[in-house]
């Protein structure tokens, strides 16, 4: 069964990676309603941490409203949001519910015409002091290494009704998704990793 999941709450972005490895540049900005995102849940049950992604999660009109709906269905569960920081203090309020929180750090260094958004990591940082940092690396869909498994397919992402097996599988054309339906972990370990057209598959 897979412990680990990620929940994309929007495809919409405030960054413009180019080749962006989450599909950004060919995928339609799109807000998951807040009715499909807690219909949803009653799957998750036995998972071990939920992270809430995008996009960038914190754009969703309504991202206090969600994160305080998961953690009230499934309050055993570890919550863990993915954020690039841009919007911030703006879900200030939001930060008590989560038990981890990751920031992407971009600089001019890490991709052309991306803001730098150092002052916002500084911010959360402050008002999260476990806050876990990482730096933004410039690669492109064009630097894939092979047709493995590169770890990833660990953590199931769940992106605007369907489920795929690896966590950066909605970004890659070709990829499959499944509906949740029972015994959804089985069936989805069965399909087909997109690894061969993914920045992160092995060689």
């Amino acid at each position: 069964m897979y412990k680990e999941l990620h929940i994309s709450l929007t495809t919409a972005c405030t960054m413009s990676c180019p080749n962006c490895s989450y599909g950004m540049n060919w995928r339609d900005a799109k807000h998951t309603p807040i009715d499909e995102i807690i219909g949803a849940l009653k799957w998750f049950d036995g998972i071990d941490q939920i992270s809430l992604t995008g996009g960038e999660p914190t754009a969703h009109p309504h991202f206090h409203q969600i994160a305080r709906l998961v953690r009230q269905a499934l309050p055993e569960m570890k919550l863990g949001l993915e954020t690039n920081a841009t919007l911030y203090p703006r879900f200030k309020e939001s930060l008590p519910m989560f038990d981890s929180i990751d920031a992407t750090h971009y600089t001019k260094d890490a991709w052309d015409g991306c803001p730098d958004n150092t002052d916002k990591i500084e911010l959360l940082g402050r008002d999260y002091p476990r806050l876990r940092v990482l730096k933004a690396k410039h690669v492109t869909m064009e630097n894939n290494r092979g047709a493995n498994p590169c770890g990833r397919e660990a953590r199931a992402h769940w992106s605007h009704g369907l489920v795929y097996g690896c966590c950066a599988a909605p970004g890659v054309k070709g990829a499959v998704g499944i509906e949740l339906q029972d015994g959804w972990h089985e069936k989805l370990k069965a399909t087909r990793l997109p690894c061969k057209n993914c920045i992160y598959g092995q060689p």
